[in-house]
């Protein structure tokens, strides 16, 4: 009943908000299929102060956003997991470990942990995730929440478990950009039979979703983009 009620609002917010001004359908719980490594940028802190509403509100946001997005391969945790998982590495000797537990060494609270105890399990379980998806394939939230499998922390049961997919953004040319789910998309991008995995869709670029409007209003069908697909 309270999960059914907390669609609701996340329905009705996102199309009054901004829904309602395009001709495209936002669907707060839809899912596209993507290759996992067509997502090679990152979207941090520059990026997401342009964004106006919580994680699990989908929103259409323009301006020059998509421009402060950053290659996935300057982030430290990509590298870490590349050396981890290709090179077989410790992750003591990844420079990721030296900036974490270096600040947590000052108070900091860092990665969701509070000392080096819990970050080093937070290390084991992306370790078992690695693992699990390597031999049983990439599972959805929806999958997860009924096995209680390692794949993120637990999912909040007054939310739909769609909510906790990776997420990504779009820009205005079309482009993937991960939003969160970080070791997921990384881990899945190293396994090369994987090819296609789910995602949802946080932000969509103002100028993209006009090209959305375009492929509804002509009936357009010779574009190839996984969030054209459902759209005619």
């Amino acid at each position: 009943m309270i999960r059914s009620l907390v669609e609701r609002y996340i329905q009705f917010k996102c199309w009054w908000i901004y829904g309602r001004h395009y001709h495209s359908n936002i669907k707060p719980f839809e899912l596209l299929r993507i290759n996992p490594n067509d997502v090679e940028y990152f979207c941090y802190k520059d990026c997401r102060k342009n964004f106006n509403q919580p994680d699990y509100i989908p929103e259409v946001v323009g301006g020059n956003w998509d421009k402060e997005i950053v290659p996935v391969q300057s982030y430290d945790l990509y590298r870490a997991i590349q050396n981890r998982f290709i090179k077989g590495s410790d992750w003591e000797k990844t420079e990721f470990h030296d900036r974490i537990t270096n600040e947590l060494s000052l108070g900091k609270t860092k990665f969701g942990c509070n000392n080096i105890d819990e970050f080093e399990y937070r290390l084991s379980n992306i370790d078992s995730l690695y693992e699990d998806i390597k031999k049983n394939g990439y599972k959805r939230q929806r999958e997860v929440e009924k096995t209680g499998d390692v794949y993120t922390d637990r999912v909040p049961s007054k939310r739909p478990p769609e909510i906790n997919e990776i997420t990504i953004n779009i820009t205005r040319s079309g482009e993937f950009v991960l939003h969160e789910g970080r070791h997921r998309l990384f881990i899945t991008q190293l396994i090369k039979h994987i090819d296609k995995i789910p995602v949802r869709v946080k932000v969509r670029h103002e100028e993209w979703m006009q090209k959305r409007d375009e492929v509804i209003q002509n009936k357009i069908t010779d574009i190839k983009h996984p969030d054209f697909d459902h759209l005619v």
